[in-house]
């Protein structure tokens, strides 16, 4: 009987180890994949804390244009006679200048305006064209990064036997520029002479870096 007992007693301990194990086991197994369930949500809110970051800082950029928005306005002028052809008009007078933006702008001396800040820029110019008869037409284009912008074709003609005529016109656009981007006022043929030429720029909306 004694030894029946002892037996009993040895049979269920080795039950209660392997159960116990097998608690330890599912145990473990839970605190892993706690652990994974854990660092999967500190993961993903490290890569929303990231986000709202990079937002916020989207954001500042965007109150900070909004407080104090990039202007600029250029304005040059040529008061004398030009007989030129396939050349861009350079100004003798900078008729008005003021911007808050860095670099860019207008150069007289070549007639080439840069832009310093992206966005939506509005072009004006005028001329008056001496055409006497029998000279060519004066056609003049405004051109974007070297290239003709044929809707701003500008054309004075005479097609009288003797005489001259004095035209006076201009042009208005409106044009998206990135940083960099050129603007001129190009005679492809004013061997006939242009006079009181104004050529303005001025930016009319900034875009949202």
């Amino acid at each position: 009987m004694k030894t029946l007992i002892k037996i009993a007693v040895l049979l269920f301990g080795v039950v209660s180890i392997g159960e116990a194990n097998e608690d330890l086991e599912n145990v473990v197994k839970e605190m892993r994949t706690e652990m994974k369930k854990t660092q999967k949500e500190m993961f993903d809110l490290k890569t929303r804390i990231s986000q709202l970051e990079t937002n916020d800082q989207e954001l500042e950029r965007e109150v900070s244009i909004l407080r104090d928005p990039p202007f600029l306005h250029a304005c040059g002028s040529q008061y004398g006679g030009k007989s030129i052809t396939s050349q861009t008009i350079p100004f003798n007078k900078m008729l008005y200048s003021s911007t808050n933006t860095e670099g860019g702008g207008l150069d007289i001396s070549t007639g080439i305006f840069s832009s310093p800040f992206p966005g939506a820029y509005t072009v004006t110019w005028s001329l008056m064209a001496d055409v006497d008869a029998g000279d060519a037409p004066v056609k003049v284009y405004l051109r974007m990064n070297g290239q003709y912008v044929y809707e701003s074709y500008h054309m004075a003609e005479y097609s009288g036997t003797s005489g001259e005529v004095h035209d006076q016109g201009g042009r208005t656009l409106v044009v998206h520029l990135g940083i960099g981007d050129t603007l001129n006022l190009y005679c492809q043929d004013c061997s006939a002479g242009v006079v009181y030429t104004t050529f303005c720029v001025s930016l009319t909306t900034p875009d949202i870096l």
